[in-house]
């Protein structure tokens, strides 16, 4: 959640024009309002609707998303979030540590690695 690589990605973005809401700000709230401490740890139905619910609205209401894949993450959530954006018409952008069929399909740019993205090296970029 709260990590220096994800303090220094929103420190890039800011400097590069964009105004950075970071999603996990509010599902900090969220947690707290069901007793955990990270939402993979005991996720109830009416919990996970809300942060389903809440990260749709924050899609819908942005005019580009920027999705952080940190090498390991499992990124179901963000990879429903990024074909979400895709749907309703919005640019897409990952970070990630290698690229993926999944993630080639439904995004205009992408950057390999934390280098590539300080550096303003996209490893791909759509131009249509």
């Amino acid at each position: 959640m709260d990590t220096k690589r994800e303090e220094m990605i929103e420190k890039i973005l800011t400097e590069r024009g964009f105004i950075v809401v970071n999603p996990f700000d509010e599902e900090i709230k969220i947690c707290k309002k069901y007793g955990v401490l990270y939402y993979y740890d005991n996720p109830t139905e009416p919990f996970a609707y809300e942060i389903v619910d809440k990260d749709y609205k924050m899609i819908e209401a942005c005019d580009e998303l920027f999705a952080w894949i940190s090498k390991g993450d499992n990124a179901v959530g963000t990879t429903w979030e990024i074909r979400w954006a895709k749907d309703l018409g919005k640019k897409v952008t990952v970070l990630i540590s290698k690229p993926h069929p999944f993630i080639w399909r439904f995004v205009d740019k992408i950057y390999i690695g934390y280098y590539n993205f300080t550096e303003d090296i996209p490893f791909y970029e759509k131009t249509d």
